[in-house]
């Protein structure tokens, strides 16, 4: 095993492109759990190869290396948010909705910022009505628990909410 972990950090430093270096960082994780050895540096090693999956455009397998880590680090918004972007971005809206259910849980905060993160793609796409359900679920959850900044958000809402001829009383 010490062996095998050895010739895993070789690959890891040998790599001679990013897309080298992300399965490499993700094997070097896998062992390390596997061999119960260093949670810490092997989610470290995962939250690497994730950063260069989706920097790459690498969608399949960053979002199953998310999930794998998200399963393995459920606290953890920012893997959340990367799940949430991957399924906004794929038309997953099922997914995106459970992924954003998640992290508003973990990190309100969080969910407001990603939903600013998204306005651009969700109006390119013609999605901003699925940022409004998200945006309502977050002013519902402030409300209860004060953990967002509800102020902002009203204001957000009466923006999107302007985009709609149809929904502008709403506004």
């Amino acid at each position: 095993a010490a062996l095998h972990g050895q010739v895993l950090r070789r690959a890891v430093e040998l790599a001679e492109t990013r897309l080298q270096r992300a399965p490499a960082l993700e094997a070097l994780g896998t062992h390390l759990l596997d061999a119960q050895q260093a949670t810490d540096a092997a989610l470290d090693n995962y939250r690497q190869a994730l950063r260069i999956f989706v920097e790459e455009g690498q969608t399949e397998p960053a979002r199953a290396l998310a999930e794998r880590l998200l399963a393995l680090s459920p606290e953890d918004a920012e893997t959340a948010a990367v799940l949430v972007q991957l399924a906004f971005s794929g038309g997953d809206m099922s997914a995106a909705n459970a992924h954003f259910d998640a992290l508003a849980q973990v990190d309100a905060q969080r969910a407001q910022t990603l939903l600013q993160e998204l306005e651009p793609a969700a109006i390119r796409a013609g999605q901003v009505g699925e940022l409004l359900n998200w945006l309502e679920r977050l002013l519902w959850q402030g409300a209860t628990s004060g953990t967002v900044d509800s102020r902002s958000l009203l204001l957000q809402k009466a923006t999107w909410l302007g985009t709609y001829a149809d929904r502008l009383r709403e506004a």
